[in-house]
Order: structure tokens, then sequence, then C-alpha cells
């Protein structure tokens, strides 16, 4: 398929969005691959924020650390009460783990 999605036949194409990579070195450190600078949390943030896809790597292993990185992400924002999260869908999240979200976001969409 190339760098283009689409059908190769003359359909609709549309470019294929990379997310950007930011590892995560054994420090703790996050480098933003893209503009080759260590970036901070608060940056992965607004990368976020602004509707960018962003994965985060361990430099290492290549493990994913994208969800662990947005957790934290979502509990900076809290310990500075810049989040809206209500304590029921917290505990929910505790007790049920990704379906709780996926509840939470049906009952909001119904």
């Amino acid at each position: 398929m190339g760098r283009f999605g689409g059908d190769g036949w003359g359909g609709v194409v549309s470019p294929i969005v990379m997310p950007r990579v930011v590892k995560r070195y054994t420090n703790r450190k996050l480098y933003d691959t893209a503009t080759s600078r260590y970036v901070s949390l608060d940056d992965v943030a607004v990368f976020v924020r602004a509707g960018e896809e962003v994965q985060v790597l361990d430099n290492v292993s290549g493990d994913d650390l994208t969800s662990v990185t947005l957790a934290q992400i979502i509990l900076e924002d809290e310990r500075r009460k810049k989040s809206f999260v209500s304590i029921p869908l917290l505990e929910d999240l505790v007790r049920g783990g990704g379906d709780a979200i996926v509840d939470a976001t049906r009952q909001a969409t119904e």
C-alpha cells in the first residue's frame, strides 16, 4: 500500500499518520524521536491534547509503554487538580480495568 491509504486502483487516498515515537530510558527520561530532544511528561500531554497519536517505547526492550505513560499523565493531572475524572470512574477503573472505560464511553454516548 505504500505511504498512502487507498486501494492502489484510483480509490480514495489518504495519508497514513504515523505515531510520534517517544523513547523512555531507564532513567525515566523521555526522548522525542521526531524532534531529537528530551521532553517532559507535560510535553507528551500537550502532544496528545493537540490530537497527535503518541507511542512511548522502552528504549532497551522496545516494550510499548504508551498506556502506562498516559495513565501517569492522568495521575499527574489529578494531583494538580487539572482533571475532571470523577471518583466513581476512578474506582470503576481500579475494579474493572479497561472494561470500565468501555462501559463509561458507551453510557456517555447513549
